[in-house]
């Protein structure tokens, strides 16, 4: 998968597929896993499946390892994927395994050559297009026969459903995907008591810090979703308002992406990449690079989802983990339409089935994914320091203390939409790439928002 010509036929698959179909939706060659089935546990009580040999294919993005580095969702997978594959010794589970952002390219390649696999992570901007082109199976008739199927938070389906059917499984929570995490020991030093709440005193900030050798804000957007997904989605709240967006998303016509509001988000991104805020690299590290700068205590500040607390809490030195806090992003100047509050949260990914499956296979496919993202996948969310999807009673008294801190945060804010698990594919890529740009100068914000307004208007 590194050769050049490999990735270019996969990315050209997927712009064809793009094409052709509407809108669609850290790195390293993928792995293929296949676990041998444990000695069998003792009966379990669940009804047989047909069939002595029944096999299932899966392709995700949560090694072993994740889950050894702290990775909540990695963690509570393979707690159940092992306890599955022993308690079902007729069912083999062939597992393609791959880093997240690989993930993205492959699946979506997968997609566009009609060639899934029997279960597959679906991303919520992925989903009009898919289902449009019958590559998932809708589960609306299954969902309510589950017995835990009351104890799923209100609204959890609400990004996996289309034309009033559901296709997939949410395995998270509402998940925050905007957290500012700061040193407070740094920033103390620095002459605060806290962060500024505003991105002047940011700015005002990072001469102190740069002349310490020490970078003010960490961030890693080689692989273009962080800043999508953990600075705009938020920022853009601010300076246009959540019904603008859903104009977007909608494709009513009243907002455009020409519309001087969101030129103004895009200018932001440019000032913020010439600010010096930033760690100069920020275009060429990745996210986890970024967070293990903030780990290190080479950084006063990061910014990422509640998702790198697990993260954080395995790999940062002692002392930076000992002073590290929590706050809501800084309000952006110029931004006075969205609450000043407003933080971007989802429940952007799901567990779907492949829509050509039947007999055996569909009823093999159905008892891996209903088994293995049950009410116990979240106990162990929980165990591992994060909400799973379902609403789980259970002691929560051993949780880490920054844990703890992120668990409270959640009544802090005003949840917005995040912009990357909602609007389609081709979109969100051309967004990605042309931030990318505007943030290392080399490309100016109305260009960029005159090719997505060509693109929205094509949709």
């Amino acid at each position: 998968m590194r050769k050049i010509s490999v990735l270019a036929l996969v990315l050209a698959l997927v712009m064809l597929f793009i094409a052709a179909c509407g809108a669609g939706g850290d790195t390293g060659a993928p792995a293929t896993s296949s676990p041998e089935p444990q000695a069998p546990a003792a009966d379990s009580g669940d009804a047989e499946l047909p069939g002595s040999a029944a096999a299932v294919s899966i392709t995700h993005f949560w090694s072993e390892e994740d889950a050894a580095q702290g990775d909540v969702t990695a963690y509570a997978f393979w707690d159940q994927m092992k306890l599955f594959i022993e308690e079902n010794p007729n069912i083999t589970v062939n597992q393609s395994i791959m880093p997240h952002d690989d993930y993205q390219t492959v699946i979506q390649a997968a997609a566009a050559a009609d060639d899934l696999p029997d279960v597959f992570v679906m991303k919520g901007s992925w989903m009009e297009n898919w289902v449009t082109n019958n590559l998932v199976m809708p589960i609306t008739d299954i969902l309510p026969a589950l017995p835990y199927y009351d104890k799923y938070r209100d609204g959890i389906f609400s990004l996996a459903t289309f034309r009033g059917d559901i296709y997939g499984i949410p395995f998270q929570a509402p998940t925050v995907c905007s957290v500012v995490y700061y040193n407070a020991a740094l920033w103390a030093e620095a002459g605060y008591d806290t962060i500024p709440d505003t991105w002047e005193g940011i700015f005002a900030a990072s001469d102190y810090f740069n002349a310490q050798g020490i970078t003010t804000v960490s961030f890693g957007n080689r692989d273009g979703w962080p800043f999508n997904s953990c600075y705009l989605s938020t920022l853009s709240s601010r300076f246009t308002g959540t019904d603008w967006f859903w104009s977007i998303s909608n494709r009513d016509g009243a907002a455009g992406f020409t519309d001087q509001e969101f030129v103004d988000v895009l200018q932001f991104a440019a000032n913020l990449g010439e600010s010096g805020v930033l760690n100069p690299d920020f275009n060429s590290i990745t996210d986890q690079q970024a967070s293990d700068l903030f780990a290190a205590g080479l950084a006063a500040t990061t910014i990422n989802g509640e998702w790198v607390v697990p993260y954080l809490i395995t790999n940062a030195d002692e002392e930076v983990l000992a002073n590290i806090r929590i706050a809501i992003m800084p309000q952006p100047p110029v931004a006075s339409v969205g609450p000043r509050n407003g933080v971007a949260d989802t429940v952007g990914w799901f567990i779907s089935l492949n829509s050509k499956l039947e007999g055996d296979k569909l009823e093999t496919a159905k008892k891996l994914i209903f088994d293995v993202w049950d009410e116990d996948y979240s106990e162990a969310r929980v165990r591992a320091g994060s909400e799973g999807p379902h609403f789980i009673d259970v002691d929560r008294g051993d949780i880490h203390p920054l844990t703890q801190m992120m668990l409270s945060f959640s009544g802090t804010y005003t949840p917005v939409p995040v912009w990357d698990a909602i609007l389609s594919g081709v979109l969100i890529e051309t967004m990605n790439t042309g931030i990318q740009e505007i943030m290392a100068g080399t490309r100016t914000p109305e260009s960029v928002v005159e090719e997505l307004q060509a693109i929205q208007a094509a949709l």
